[in-house]
């Protein structure tokens, strides 16, 4: 698969995890190609794709809201700019914050974050 596959997998992720159901988080990043080649998908590049399938976004914005586990997540601002967090721990503490005046931005910078924490914690795994 080339970047560009890859990257328009990835925009459909989420989408796919919902409409399966009955599937892996990590069986779907693998097959989009990106453990093949993360160091090559950039959240400059799953921004560009999300901007040409803006439907996509939603999505990912119910996958973050459905979590209920320490990691990123992504949210609106009252001020209406984007921020990107990190939790970690019971009760939840912010590790990080990232702040984005737009939603596609936000969106991207999720994903990234997202799918390499998987890619991380499942090479961890295996080893």
């Amino acid at each position: 698969m080339n970047t560009s596959e890859v990257t328009s997998a990835l925009v459909r992720l989420a989408r796919r995890f919902y409409e399966l159901g009955n599937v892996r988080f990590m069986t779907l990043v693998v097959e989009s190609g990106y453990c093949e080649k993360p160091g090559e998908i950039t959240e400059d590049e799953i921004r560009g794709a999300l901007c040409q399938q803006p439907e996509f976004i939603h999505d990912w914005q119910i996958l973050s809201e459905d979590k209920r586990t320490s990691g990123w997540f992504w949210e609106r601002t009252a001020d209406g700019n984007y921020e990107v967090k990190h939790s970690i721990g019971e009760p939840w503490r912010i590790t990080e914050v990232l702040s984005y005046s737009d939603e596609a931005s936000a969106c991207a910078a999720f994903i990234k974050r997202e799918i390499e924490d998987y890619r991380n914690w499942s090479e961890r795994s295996t080893q």
